[in-house]
């Protein structure tokens, strides 16, 4: 249960609530509860959206995909491979963590058209992958990414003609250029938030510098 987001609370911790909640008469219904929400959401959304979710998102901010020294891996695959080899590496590199996320061997054995669900995935292992293409493409990306782009076939296709757009803005001639910059991050898909479109946007400037 902890791994969906959902943590033990201590009994003292638990008994002093409900000693709380006893002492209001009043209140008809209460649920007390300790839970990571950002990871809960990824959790039971991985599947289909959950409307009362964006009712109880957590407070804090969404995670950020840490910064590191070296590019993300496909990001940094793309940007040294001819444009038209793109979409290709996408999909090698989809098959790739799908496999590994399933106990598939070897990687070409994942079906690309067969649905991550049908092929036996399930709502954490689903987060999984998303966390790792996440670090991969070097920006956070919606909870409902395995519900809304079901296979590898529908995974590549957003991810080449949104998230990646601009591997090409590496290039100096464009990087002066703030129009171009902006453009190629608004290409992004209509489920990501404006906190998502945020940290897209400074994931892209972050690889110019």
């Amino acid at each position: 249960m902890a791994s969906t987001g959902l943590h033990p609370m201590s009994s003292d911790k638990a008994l002093q609530v409900l000693g709380e909640l006893l002492a209001e008469p009043d209140t008809v219904q209460s649920v007390v509860a300790s839970v990571d929400w950002n990871l809960f959401k990824g959790v039971y959304e991985a599947r289909r959206a959950r409307p009362f979710l964006a009712l109880v998102a957590s407070r804090h901010a969404a995670r950020t995909t840490r910064r590191a020294e070296s590019p993300p891996e496909l990001t940094h695959r793309l940007a040294t491979a001819p444009e038209h080899q793109h979409r290709d590496l996408v999909v090698a590199f989809l098959r790739e963590e799908v496999a590994r996320s399933l106990g598939i061997q070897p990687a070409t054995a994942v079906d690309v058209e067969q649905g991550l669900f049908e092929m036996g995935m399930d709502s954490l292992m689903a987060v999984e992958l998303k966390t790792r293409i996440e670090e991969a493409v070097g920006t956070n990306l919606p909870s409902t990414l395995t519900f809304n782009y079901p296979n590898v076939e529908a995974l590549a296709d957003f991810l080449t003609a949104n998230v990646l757009a601009s591997v090409a803005i590496t290039d100096p001639r464009v990087i002066s250029d703030p129009v171009a910059i902006t453009a190629a991050v608004s290409q992004v898909d209509d489920d990501l938030t404006e906190d998502d479109l945020a940290s897209l946007l400074a994931a892209r400037l972050a690889g110019l510098q």
